[in-house]
């Protein structure tokens, strides 16, 4: 009875009813998957403070965090043709090391998804391995951030939710970088128009 009364107290001081393997288990994968999400944030809020460097270092930055926090094969941003014209640049793709490459260099099923995110196809969400999450200015769709993950089952909601939150600095980062763009123009043809 007192070994009985021990565990019920143990229950409720740390919110765990048994020893079973199952359980830490699941803890240990949902430790890892905050850690990475910690690593992606931390990694995002360094690259947003570089803005001498232009937004093609936190594209990159972002498709590299998207691409860990879901084991991806393959991380691509991009905007849909047309959208934002000023911005540059208009897609960044990197592979499972983390490394940029080139439209010229990608696999054809690769590069037929930067396609269809370039030209503003409408997919799902989940889709077979591809995970797809919109970035939104205003409630209009610029672009997407578009992730291959190698995860045993599909993303968590808690994933999700980081890739809306990387989704949303992305546009922010180009949004900016195109109302600079456009400021510089208008400055240069102002400077022109003077002389």
């Amino acid at each position: 009875m007192a070994r009985s009364q021990a565990a019920n107290d143990l229950a409720r001081l740390t919110g765990v009813r048994s020893g079973k393997r199952s359980y830490y288990r699941e803890f240990v994968r949902s430790d890892e998957r905050m850690q990475r999400t910690v690593r992606a944030l931390d990694s995002i809020s360094r690259a947003l403070v570089r803005t001498s460097h232009g937004p093609r270092e936190i594209m990159e930055e972002i498709a590299r965090a998207a691409g860990e926090q879901l084991v991806a094969s393959w991380s691509m941003l991009g905007l849909r043709d047309g959208r934002l014209p000023w911005a540059q640049p208009r897609f960044v793709v990197v592979d499972e090391a983390g490394r940029p490459r080139g439209e010229d260099v990608l696999p054809e099923h690769v590069g037929s998804e930067l396609s269809s995110l370039r030209a503003g196809a409408e997919h799902r969400t989940m889709e077979g391995h591809w995970v797809r999450i919109a970035l939104r200015i205003e409630g209009e769709q610029i672009g997407s951030l578009v992730v291959s993950h190698g995860l045993d089952g599909n993303p968590e909601p808690d994933d999700l939710s980081l890739l809306r939150i990387l989704a949303n600095q992305a546009a922010v980062a180009l949004r900016t970088a195109e109302l600079y763009q456009s400021g510089v123009d208008l400055q240069r043809r102002a400077g022109i128009l003077y002389d």
